[in-house]
């Protein structure tokens, strides 16, 4: 049986609670601005190579950036247009002054049953961690 997609709201709230860190939130906003702006020159001076290139400009930072700061993206494995649709909503409330009170409201609610799947965060306590190991 194959996996259900997630609907866009499931797949916000795990891309605004994976972007909650103001170094990230600060990249993300930054490499879309750099690959809306190269978007916009493409469709201006009509030049179908910077359009092409824009999603380049807008996500490959952000990737590398994940990479070097060892964060997995596997929390949002989706649809490729949910990921443009969430930066671009993600940038629009950045320059609303919006988006910490949906970083707030997102991360402040129960942590879903599905992300742990007896109810406990990562790590659960051991003999190893709670120094009762003999």
């Amino acid at each position: 049986m194959a996996a259900r997609e997630p609907s866009f709201d499931e797949y916000w709230t795990r891309y605004v609670r994976f972007h909650a860190d103001d170094r990230v939130r600060k990249l993300l906003f930054a490499s879309t601005s750099v690959g809306l702006g190269v978007a916009a020159a493409g469709v201006l001076t009509r030049r179908l190579g910077l359009l092409a290139a824009a999603s380049a400009f807008a996500f490959a930072p952000s990737i590398v950036a994940r990479v070097a700061w060892g964060k997995s993206t596997a929390s949002l494995q989706g649809s490729p247009l949910f990921r443009v649709a969430a930066a671009l909503r993600a940038w629009r409330m950045t320059v609303l002054g919006t988006l910490q009170g949906e970083i707030d409201r997102l991360t402040d609610e129960a942590e879903p049953a599905e992300d742990f799947p007896d109810g406990d965060p990562l790590p659960r306590p051991n003999m190893v961690t709670d120094h009762t190991l003999h």
